[in-house]
């Protein structure tokens, strides 16, 4: 006998976004079929929290997401963590991946992302 999950945590690259980087309406509609048993649906992601609006329709609803590789979870609109790396990791990390052509994405809570050019 299976047991019921109380809770599932979904990715959005290669998981739940399709090929033109969106959520289905189709996904939207099973997420909320799996909440309106009692599951908990939560979203894990490498993306900010910023950038998932433009990515989901309208109405799309779970109960929490964690960001940024895990750097920041949130519950509704409820931070419960949000960890920043110390700015003297990042200047290092930015300094030797420009030195060696690495290309990278910095997400700075509440300002654009920064982006080797």
């Amino acid at each position: 006998m299976a047991l019921k999950p109380k809770a599932i945590f979904l990715d959005m690259d290669g998981t739940i976004l399709n090929h033109q980087n969106q959520v289905s309406i189709h996904t939207k509609d099973v997420i909320n079929q799996l909440r309106n048993q009692g599951i908990y649906v939560f979203i894990a992601t490498g993306r900010a929290l910023d950038e998932i609006e433009s990515l989901v329709p309208k109405g799309f609803q779970v109960d929490g997401i964690v960001t940024s590789n895990g750097m920041a979870g949130y519950v509704g609109n409820e931070v419960i963590f949000k960890h920043s790396l110390p700015l003297k990791l990042v200047k290092k990390v930015i300094k030797k991946a420009r030195e060696h052509k690495v290309y990278y994405e910095l997400f700075p809570y509440g300002s654009d992302r920064i982006t080797l050019k």
